[in-house]
């Protein structure tokens, strides 16, 4: 019943952070760009009030840098910046749910010994506000093993 009730609002969700705060984005960076850009805005919107839920259940790579969890820094600064109020929720499951795992967890799950890496990335999203989510299903695929690496 749980899974009926939160699909439709993930795909919600999901159409409007594609749709809407997409567009908005670009308008926002647009006035940040250099005079040579052909792009004008005529009105430029600003959110007052916005909660966005990212979906990080693949895994996306810009170089090393996950493109998920950078756009959710992006999006916590610009709400800063323009004094949004809001709440951003990053929602971690299937393939990407290692990212959240603590340095000992991790390297059991990926089988090396160097800690994860995505921590501090992770550490710095949730001092900005971000609320960081852990799926229930993807902790039970590894026998409970999964353990969230920045909550005390």
């Amino acid at each position: 019943m749980l899974r009926n009730i939160w699909l439709p609002v993930m795909f919600v969700t999901v159409l409007y952070i594609g749709l809407g705060t997409g567009h908005i984005a670009c308008s926002a960076d647009v006035k940040e760009s250099t005079a040579a850009s052909s792009i004008h805005i005529d009105i430029p919107v600003v959110l007052k009030k916005a909660n966005v839920v990212f979906n990080m259940d693949h895994l996306a790579f810009a170089g090393d840098l996950p493109i998920g969890i950078n756009y959710m820094h992006l999006l916590a600064n610009r709400f800063k910046e323009q004094g949004t109020k809001g709440q951003i929720i990053g929602i971690f499951h299937s393939d990407a749910a290692y990212m959240t795992l603590n340095d000992n967890t991790y390297n059991t799950y990926r089988n090396v010994s160097t800690g994860n890496p995505y921590k501090g990335l992770i550490a710095e999203l949730i001092k900005q506000g971000v609320q960081i989510e852990e799926c229930a299903v993807s902790m039970k695929t590894t026998n409970g093993a999964m353990k969230i690496c920045c909550r005390a």
